[in-house]
């Protein structure tokens, strides 16, 4: 093997390791911070109905420094949410007041739109709400997608319950390749 062609794998060595630590480093960050994950479940998503200004609030201080880019200082805007309603994808809201099922669908359409687009999220929501209640499905999403954030950054596989339900294997596959796309871009693409 010639010299240059050894010292182009040596630099190319070394350059790994130091994109290795790099990468290390900004996962053991996010991996602290990720641990501290939680999404209201439905028991704790308020009682009373809110106005958008404050459903927008609400999603964003729980799920953007999580979610959001390091340079996003919201995850949702009021204009997203009354597109949803136009859409269909969220019942419209009474009064111009969002109640319980509004913010927990919310929570998920934020959760799922990096990966999924909202056509898809809306059928998927659906698929939820038409096999479960509204309230054990939405707890049930939240569960599984703290669970499985949690251990993919603390280099852990995951390991959902085994189940013979469509239903719930579908979630678990959504869920799992948006955690998968969260650690890639919070690990690699700093994001």
């Amino acid at each position: 093997m010639s010299k240059n062609a050894e010292k182009d794998i040596k630099k190319y060595e070394k350059n790994n390791n130091l994109n290795e630590k790099i990468i290390e480093f900004q996962s053991d960050i996010y991996a602290e911070k990720i641990q501290t994950l939680h999404i209201p479940r439905w028991e704790e998503l308020p009682s009373i109905d809110l106005y958008l200004d404050q459903v927008v609030t609400l999603i964003d201080k729980f799920l953007l420094p999580y979610l959001g880019n390091e340079d996003d200082s919201i995850l949702i805007t009021k204009t997203m949410i009354n597109n949803y309603v136009k859409q269909g994808i969220i019942k419209p809201p009474e009064k111009k007041k969002y109640n319980r099922e509004h913010i927990a669908c919310l929570f998920v359409i934020c959760s799922l739109k990096t990966v999924y687009s909202i056509s898809n999220i809306s059928d998927l929501i659906d698929v939820g709400i038409n096999k479960f209640k509204i309230d054990s499905s939405y707890n049930k999403f939240c569960t599984l997608f703290e669970y499985a954030l949690k251990s993919i950054f603390k280099n852990k596989r995951i390991e959902f319950p085994s189940t013979n339900i469509k239903e719930q294997i579908l979630l678990q596959n959504v869920i799992q390749s948006v955690a998968y796309k969260i650690y890639v871009e919070k690990t690699f693409f700093n994001k």
